[in-house]
């Protein structure tokens, strides 16, 4: 039950009304465990005078979430033309929505809840403003009241004559967007308003100072605000872009702290090269001697402030399932494991669906590139919601390799390992071209030397590529590969990919005769799977038999 007695200087005396009562939620769309695996976003809306200031105030204090306030997002211009009177039309409002867009976004994607005003009259706008975790908390009551409150605030750039214009443009929000309506009319305290909407929504207060963020945030509105008065600078000028997209240039600015379990092969050169990059890793192995930082998984959660990211790089199958069962036990609602390893598609909406049954979230992440990884950056395929994805954008910014490419999100849960399934399966059937190309080679007698023929198709030919640079080198280490023998394992994905292939009707008789040459080499010994086991140990590290 939230409390009805007035608590602070807000409230009017109990002349005015002796009987407060509690407001209710005039309206309510928000569905149950809606931030289930979701960074919320409040943005308060309403009429100019209707609270918004306040009410954001109340709530980011209870709960002790960034806050951020409208009009510091509004352009100097913008600011000018209200305190002329002036009221603004659209074209004044989309570069000020697309500022605020950019702070939902940026909070979203580095899993930060907030609270930010925005009057938001129109669908449009609000379609703006519009993603995944956001709930539109709108402060609603009658224009006689309203304007009562604006004409007794002092020293805004709004004028109460512009209300009329604020009310004409309000358009009602519909069922299908998530919100929450609060009657202001009903004049009460503007703490038990912001308790009635921390109750309705099922949120937690927490009345803690607020954290480094929250600081680093206001000093940066802030900065902004002295930017507009001084003149805009470059960056200022610079046009707004979405950050959350997973193809995004370059490495990101933001750090994270992140704990990643598995320091094998891939995953220790994974969280150095995180480390390398400015985030801190705290990393878990079961083997003692692994360069672990933490003994256990329960110590790992423990060591990572919530919401908590926890990347896994562990093999497929029980290792996987028994991890991610621990985990589930340990973690809380609202963290998010991250699946780096080559778990099958179909298992990963398995494991995200018993996650968010405890609303933890989970991203699938297919990985290539093995032990140049950490020199050269990972290729990376992403699966998962929008709103996760966001979350680890600064890690997987790091993670890529320089430039353009390297980086995709993929689709939904399972897209980033389906994705990575089709790619190890290009990667057998272009290793056995080349195999079975160079078996030809050092078979006939007119070719003096096959690894110089090999080197020479290393530029200007069709066939150039990284495989063939492996190649050439695994040649010059060990001329006709006399010392590896020919048998090469297989992981698994290529026949999950032959099996789907089936299943959609899509021929890989290239594809699936490299699965069968591997199989066929535990006992046979051929040069092709010399070659496949040295290209294999060059680029993955993948250990050799020899002879």
């Amino acid at each position: 039950m939230v409390d009805t007695t007035l608590k602070n200087s807000d409230a009017l005396s109990a002349e005015d009304h002796p009987e407060p009562q509690v407001p209710s939620a005039v309206d309510n769309t928000v569905p149950t465990d809606y931030f289930q695996g979701r960074t919320p976003i409040l943005v308060i809306m309403g009429v100019s005078g209707c609270g918004k200031t306040t009410m954001n105030e109340h709530l980011g204090n209870k709960l002790g979430w960034d806050m951020a306030e409208a009009d510091d997002f509004h352009p100097q211009a913008n600011i000018d033309k209200m305190a002329r009177g002036i009221p603004l039309n659209d074209e004044d409002r989309w570069p000020w929505l697309d500022s605020i867009h950019d702070w939902i976004e940026d909070h979203i994607r580095r899993g930060v809840p907030g609270t930010v005003t925005c009057s938001a009259l129109k669908r449009i706008y609000r379609d703006r403003l519009r993603m995944p975790g956001v709930v539109f908390i709108h402060l609603s009551g009658d224009y006689d009241s309203i304007m009562e409150r604006l004409s007794k605030r002092k020293g805004h750039f709004m004028k109460p004559q512009m209300l009329r214009s604020q009310f004409d443009d309000l358009e009602p929000l519909g069922p299908d967007e998530v919100h929450l309506t609060i009657d202001v009319g009903l004049r009460m305290s503007p703490e038990i308003e912001a308790e009635e909407v921390i109750d309705t929504l099922g949120l937690q207060c927490d009345v803690k100072a607020h954290t480094a963020q929250v600081q680093a945030e206001r000093a940066r509105q802030a900065a902004r605000q002295q930017h507009r008065q001084i003149g805009p600078t470059a960056a200022d000028q610079q046009p707004s872009r979405s950050t959350s997209h997973c193809c995004s240039q370059g490495r990101g600015t933001d750090t994270m702290k992140i704990g990643m379990i598995g320091l094998g092969r891939m995953g220790k050169n994974m969280a150095d090269r995180l480390r390398t990059g400015g985030h801190q890793v705290v990393g878990y192995d079961i083997a003692p001697d692994s360069g672990r930082d933490v003994d256990s998984l329960g110590a790992l959660v423990q060591a990572l402030e919530a919401p908590r990211v926890i990347w896994v790089m562990v093999p497929a199958d029980k290792p996987i399932e028994s991890t991610l069962d621990q985990l589930g036990e340990l973690m809380e609602r609202g963290d998010l494991v991250v699946d780096g390893g080559n778990t099958r598609f179909t298992q990963d909406q398995e494991h995200a669906q018993a996650l968010a049954a405890k609303g933890i979230g989970l991203v699938d992440v297919g990985t290539s590139n093995g032990i140049w990884g950490k020199e050269k950056g990972y290729a990376l395929m992403v699966g998962g919601s929008d709103q996760d994805v966001a979350r680890i954008q600064p890690i997987l910014d790091t993670l890529k390799p320089e430039g353009d490419y390297g980086l995709v999100h993929a689709g939904g849960t399972g897209a980033g390992h389906y994705a990575k399934m089709v790619h190890n399966g290009i990667e057998y059937g272009m290793m056995q071209a080349l195999a079975e190309g160079y078996a030809v080679l050092e078979a006939s007698d007119l070719i003096k030397e096959p690894g110089e023929v090999v080197e020479s198709w290393r530029k200007g030919s069709v066939i150039q590529s990284w495989l063939l640079d492996l190649l050439a080198q695994a040649l010059k280490e060990d001329p006709h590969l006399s010392g590896i023998a020919g048998k090469a394992d297989e992981t698994g994905e290529t026949k999950w990919m032959i099996a789907d292939a089936l299943e959609l009707g899509v021929p890989t008789p290239a594809i699936t005769s490299a699965l069968y040459a591997r199989q066929s080499s535990k006992i046979e010994d051929p040069m092709t799977m010399k070659v496949v086991s040295a290209l294999r140990s060059a680029f993955g590290g993948h250990p050799i038999v020899r002879e």
